[in-house]
């Protein structure tokens, strides 16, 4: 195909049999129709347009037409440089509007033909955190799916760029790294990444934490039919299939024959066909899907670089689509109070068909139903639920997916109640410090239990990562940079502000090397702190004034690490040892030896406890 030629869309086979984005093939077939319909043919007995294989070149996409069913090439229809503006950095699809790619922490759009969309290299921007980026896109003829290199983090965008859901699913807090690639069917979005593959619910939500396909290597094509998931993986010359019920794993059922070393990348899969590219020569492959019929290279002399190799079949012969799902006849429904700190049920419904298989996913709305997302915590896809601190307010409801013999699934909702808050706020709370932001929950002050619903992860946001903190009643103190300490109110409300800048790193070790701020320990009158090379501790107001560097002898060998007081003693960890020093200030001395390497230490005036490695 002339990649100046204007053309209408196609429709990708992950669909279903539609028309391919070839004026001339369209013109033959309808001309065809027109002409067996005066004669009184029948035009079913037309041949279907040929299907479009797509590959990822340098800095271009490649196409030629294809006879799915037999695996025939059309002579004259290879195009190596359709010019699309947007080949991607680790992964590339197409459906019949556009071509999408992942671009850095950006995903990508441009044409099939070279002409229509425009190239946008930042079509939609996405929260995929560091240099990674987006590390595998999909398309649909209404979705494309994003999913992050690292954190699982999976994102969900009209094709006309409105609606972008960054947070549309989440790995549930599983290890989901290195997501090179997806697959979408009707009930499920499947993503590879950290040695397995798993899978995300087609409406959102965490990651189905009952199903995966394990011990996969490093895959780098995924693909999938209304019965088996199919996967490649580099530098294998293989091609893995499973049925979609995780059963009869087989890592080799296609000898791909790719290069030596070069290993089978990204894959495709039509009602009748598999197709395949290798990693460096460039060539693709293709199969029937019973195994049979292995062709390869059907296609040789591709130029491709970099990890953009993947191939994309448009049009074709029609997947098998899956049964229909049962009918939804009373909807679920919530039982028990709607309430912070108590714990809500919920009924799965009444189904025409009896299902053989029942998900929940709890839901909130901070709209009043426009939009929904998962609720928060690992409760939010079982049956019951504790509605969350951190959703005070929001509307709750419980969405039930049910299938039966392998079909679609089938959603319905219960009715929408609205979050109140808990009766009475208990006097214990539990802090910690994680990456990005300091988390709590709320214990009861009797059994010293979670209280249902009384953890917010993200109480305080937008901290820096640090491993040195430390709080009092009303305050929460960071180590901003290598000298200043920040301050936030422990409620949450406000900005991060400056306390002191504390100069630690003014005093160098004695071979010259500084750390800064190495450990914070608070109290209702003052901050202290624990300078990391030379271990002094380090004491100022708490409304920042009065910093007196030198305040008190901190462990006799750094690293200064790890500081903790009571009415009398200040104490800290260095070099294998634990060290006290007046309250007041002055010199230290070691209290207690060889405790291994110590993470943290408190005390309660009585006892002192440490926790190390070992």
């Amino acid at each position: 195909m002339h990649p100046s030629l204007t053309h209408t869309p196609a429709v990708a086979a992950t669909t279903g049999p539609l028309p391919l984005p070839r004026w001339r093939a369209w013109g033959v077939a309808v001309v065809a129709v027109v002409i067996l319909a005066l004669l009184g043919v029948s035009s079913a007995q037309a041949a279907p347009p040929p299907a479009s294989v797509y590959w990822v070149g340098d800095s271009s996409v490649g196409t030629v037409d294809i006879d799915d069913a037999t695996g025939v090439l059309v002579d004259g229809t290879r195009n190596n440089s359709v010019s699309t503006g947007c080949a991607g950095n680790y992964d590339w699809t197409a459906n019949s509007v556009a071509v999408y790619g992942a671009n850095g922490r950006d995903v990508c759009r441009g044409s099939l033909d070279g002409v229509s969309p425009a190239a946008d290299s930042s079509w939609i921007t996405t929260d995929c955190l560091g240099d990674a980026g987006v590390g595998a896109v999909y398309a649909t003829e209404e979705y494309v799916y994003y999913m992050c290199t690292l954190g699982g983090l999976l994102g969900r965008v009209n094709v006309d760029g409105t609606n972008n859901i960054r947070n549309f699913g989440n790995s549930g807090g599983a290890s989901m790294s290195y997501a090179y690639r997806l697959a979408v069917d009707a009930n499920w979005i499947y993503v590879t990444g950290s040695n397995q593959i798993r899978r995300y619910p087609i409406d959102g939500g965490s990651m189905d934490a009952s199903w995966a396909v394990t011990d996969v290597g490093d895959v780098r094509g995924v693909a999938v039919d209304s019965q088996y998931l199919y996967w490649s993986t580099y530098p294998s010359n293989f091609i893995g299939r499973v049925n979609l019920d995780g059963t009869e794993k087989n890592s080799e059922w296609i000898a791909a024959r790719a290069e030596s070393g070069q290993g089978v990348w990204g894959i495709t899969v039509t009602g009748s066909s598999i197709y395949w590219m290798t990693r460096t020569a460039g060539s693709v492959g293709r199969a029937n899907l019973d195994g049979t019929g292995i062709v390869w290279p059907l296609l040789d002399n591709i130029t491709a670089n970099g990890q953009n190799h993947k191939v994309v079949v448009l049009g074709g012969t029609a997947k098998t689509p899956l049964a229909a799902g049962p009918t939804n006849s009373a909807a679920p429904a919530i039982s028990g109070t709607v309430q912070v700190g108590e714990i809500v049920t919920a009924t799965s419904g009444t189904w025409t068909t009896t299902p053989d298989t029942v998900s929940y996913q709890w839901q909130v709305s901070a709209d009043s139903g426009a939009t929904w997302s998962q609720a928060r915590g690992s409760d939010a896809i079982t049956n019951s639920y504790a509605p969350s601190r951190a959703d005070v307010g929001k509307e709750l409801r419980v969405r039930v997916r049910a299938g039966a013999n392998g079909g679609v699934l089938t959603a319905a909702s219960s009715t929408a109640q609205t979050i109140a808050a808990i009766a009475s706020v208990p006097s214990t709370t539990l802090y910690w410090a994680g990456n990005t932001a300091v988390g709590s929950t709320w214990i009861n002050d009797t059994t010293g239990v979670a209280i249902p619903g009384g953890r917010d992860d993200s109480f305080i946001t937008n901290v820096p990562w640090t491993d040195a903190f430390g709080w009092n009643g009303t305050k929460y103190y960071v180590r901003q940079d290598t000298d200043k300490i920040g301050q936030k109110n422990l409620d949450g409300t406000g900005s991060t502000t400056d306390l002191v800048n504390t100069l630690c790193s003014t005093l160098r070790g004695s071979d010259g090397s500084y750390q800064g701020v190495g450990s914070i320990y608070a109290t209702a009158e003052y901050v202290y702190y624990n300078c990391s090379v030379n271990t002094w501790i380090g004491r100022v107001d708490v409304d920042g004034q009065n910093n007196i560097q030198h305040f008190a002898d901190g462990p006799g060998m750094p690293p200064g690490h790890f500081l903790t007081g009571d009415a009398n003693w200040l104490y800290s960890y260095g070099g294998g040892a634990i060290y006290r020093a007046a309250i007041d200030g002055g010199p230290s001395q070691v209290i207690v030896n060889n405790t291994g390497d110590v993470r943290g230490i408190t005390t309660d005036g009585t006892y002192l406890y440490w926790a190390s490695t070992s």
